[in-house]
């Protein structure tokens, strides 16, 4: 059986900050650069996400007693991150994972930025996304061994295109 005849669908982003945004030179990204967000601390609303290793660090997470930290994905390894579609699934026991992305001042942060400004181009960020999520027509609630009473009274069923569209709207990507 198939991804999409069992319910899912996937979709691989390539994703990319500028990072020096707005600003195309080293002396800029320097005096303002390190430090700013990419990508505001957000979870996922899909049901897993994968992340390669990008082109400079960047990435970080929480755990859930809030403590940040760095996420270091090896070469040639793929991380697999828990979003809000299994933590339904799961009513909980695996929640959603918190991260953002910020700009670093680290040194192959800075050499890459120094040869793309050096030959004259726009220094990114990039990280290829993968994006796993259940079809719309899907419903999401606590399944097998999560099909708790307090699971089922802390996840309420409810179809996945509701779901991401109350999500989307929650954040004002659509009215």
């Amino acid at each position: 059986e198939t991804l999409a005849a069992a319910g899912f669908v996937t979709l691989l982003g390539c994703t990319g900050e500028s990072a020096s945004r707005e600003q195309a030179v080293l002396g800029s990204l320097l005096e303002h650069g390190p430090g700013s967000v990419a990508a505001e601390l957000h979870d996922d609303l899909n049901l897993i996400t994968g992340h390669d290793r990008s082109n400079v660090p960047g990435l970080f997470a929480w755990t859930p007693s809030g403590e940040k930290f760095p996420v270091r994905v090896p070469e040639g390894c793929y991380l697999m991150q828990v979003a809000r579609q299994l933590e339904i699934l799961t009513g909980g026991f695996f929640l959603a994972g918190p991260h953002e992305v910020v700009i670093q001042d680290d040194a192959r942060t800075l050499d890459y930025i120094r040869t793309c400004v050096g030959q004259g181009l726009v220094p990114w960020r990039v990280s290829r996304t993968l994006f796993a999520h259940a079809a719309s027509r899907c419903m999401l609630e606590p399944i097998g061994p999560f099909n708790t009473a307090a699971a089922r009274k802390n996840y309420p069923p409810i179809l996945a295109g509701d779901q991401v569209r109350a999500e989307i709207m929650a954040i004002g990507l659509v009215e």
